[in-house]
């Protein structure tokens, strides 16, 4: 009896040691989980607070924008605008918002930032906006008014309700022993509290939809309108959606899909929102080895980030992909990059692109590709895509254009040769090259062939378009070098 009145008191003892040591492990736990959730707290709380400045910066400075009548007063505005709009989109996807919020939301952003961009370059060289372009600008303005006012709305309701973008998690016994079953399902749910939206921001993922069309800054870009989509195809659900992500991302396993959402408008979308994938393999350091440029890369990060790409319901074509990413320093030339986009595009469903027009800005290059038909340029069909020159990923593409123009075309036979076209031009111009090249017409409801001759006149470059079935000049567009890339407006 002795003995086992012993054991007894050895096994009471014990237990009360390993509660006391599993009890204090709990309280140390709790309080390192406090400390992460402070720390993350401020953190949200930082991006949500200028957040709310730059918006409010953005709706001042366009509104100055529609009012100044000096084209330098307005250059320099646009140059505000836009880096205000970068700057809301860094801080704006440190938030963890629904993906109707967040896509909604990051889409205005960025049109307002490229809008004033192709604002600034007419600018600069000495084209007045025109009366279309006042009346987008105003639009913008008054989306930028309501973003701002429903910004403030929820800054206000946050402090009366004392708002948390992330509440601590009690630590028990239960919740250690669920452990990262119980951090998975938080994740997942979207009553959770790393979903948790407040008041005031529920509505903003609706008020984005009659935003007006993106602004595209190549040649011909304009076009778009709000034409329908054209090149489609079979329509594809979600789930055929989320299977074609592998193919636009060629290294998927370092994603994971962490939203879904749908969205309207001429094309309407699968819209994916993806993280970093836990233990997934680091990015490439850089892109270009030794040898020469790599191979197609696919949107990826260097630095993690959040990636959304749009998918189209018809067809599953590729519409729009965007990643959050910081830049590193530049290994890669603008000749490397234009590379790498051609071969990503015809590697997710887009062959016999050609690179036209390019920028490079904030260590990434934006070019713009055309398709390419024999000898023909057409202009109509063209994409956007973003390379970054530390990896040379691909981080952003927009088809838009190219799904709203595509399709079968009857092989077209000039009825004026480019001898007889060449007549039409300037005699004081100098005929530096010439091709021909499918160009919209006027109202933007037709497509014209046209030669495309290059032609210089003194110190400045042109692109005159002549009629190839009439021979008369369609139009003239200026070609603009800058320290950032080449344009023609």
């Amino acid at each position: 009896m002795k003995g086992r009145g012993w054991l007894a008191g050895a096994g009471v003892a014990a237990a009360l040691v390993v509660a006391g040591v599993l009890g204090l492990y709990i309280l140390r736990l709790g309080e390192a989980n406090r400390q992460l959730s402070l720390m993350l707290e401020a953190e949200r709380q930082r991006n949500f607070s200028a957040l709310v400045s730059h918006v409010r910066s953005l709706e001042m400075l366009l509104g100055k924008g529609l009012v100044t009548g000096s084209p330098r007063q307005n250059l320099h505005y646009m140059g505000e605008v836009r880096r205000h709009a970068e700057q809301a989109v860094a801080h704006f996807t440190g938030l963890p918002l629904p993906t109707p919020v967040s896509a909604a939301t990051g889409k205005f952003l960025a049109q307002v930032g490229d809008f004033a961009y192709a604002l600034g370059q007419k600018e600069a060289a000495g084209r007045p906006m025109s009366r279309e372009e006042r009346e987008r600008l105003t639009q913008l303005r008054a989306q930028a008014a309501k973003v701002s006012a429903a910004l403030q709305e929820a800054a206000a309701q946050m402090a009366a309700d004392g708002f948390r973008w992330h509440p601590p998690v009690r630590m028990g016994l239960a919740g250690l022993l669920r452990g990262a079953g119980f951090r998975s399902k938080a994740s997942a749910d979207p009553q959770s509290p790393m979903h948790q939206v407040p008041g005031g921001l529920e509505a903003m993922g609706g008020t984005m939809e009659q935003l007006p069309a993106f602004v595209y800054d190549g040649p011909f870009s304009d076009h778009v309108g709000a034409r329908q989509q054209v090149f489609g195809g079979p329509e594809v659900d979600r789930a055929g959606a989320e299977a074609r992500l592998a193919r636009y991302l060629p290294d998927p396993d370092r994603w994971q899909v962490t939203g879904v959402s749908e969205s309207g408008g001429s094309i309407p979308t699968w819209v994916f929102t993806l993280a970093p994938a836990t233990g997934a393999p680091a990015a490439p350091d850089q892109a270009a080895p030794a040898g020469g440029p790599r191979g197609p890369a696919g949107p990826g990060g260097s630095a993690g980030g959040t990636l959304t790409v749009e998918v189209a319901k018809a067809g599953g074509h590729l519409v729009h992909l965007v990643q959050d990413r910081a830049a590193g320093e530049p290994v890669l030339t603008l000749d490397q990059a234009r590379q790498q986009g051609q071969a990503y595009l015809a590697v997710v469903g887009y062959p016999g692109m050609e690179p036209v027009y390019a920028e490079v800005a904030d260590g990434e290059a934006t070019i713009q590709y055309v398709l390419r038909q024999g000898e023909i340029r057409v202009y109509p069909d063209q994409i956007r895509v973003k390379v970054a020159l530390d990896t040379g990923e691909v981080v952003g593409v927009d088809a838009t254009p190219y799904l709203l123009s595509h399709r079968p075309r009857p092989p077209a036979a000039p009825a004026v040769s480019v001898e007889e076209a060449a007549l039409v031009l300037n005699p004081a111009v100098e005929v530096e090259e010439s091709r021909l090249a499918l160009i919209p017409d006027a109202p933007g409801t037709g497509e014209i062939l046209a030669y495309e001759f290059r032609v210089r006149m003194g110190d400045e470059a042109y692109l005159v378009y002549v009629n190839a079935m009439t021979g008369e000049e369609e139009r003239v567009l200026q070609i603009i070098q800058t320290e950032t890339g080449t344009f023609a407006l």
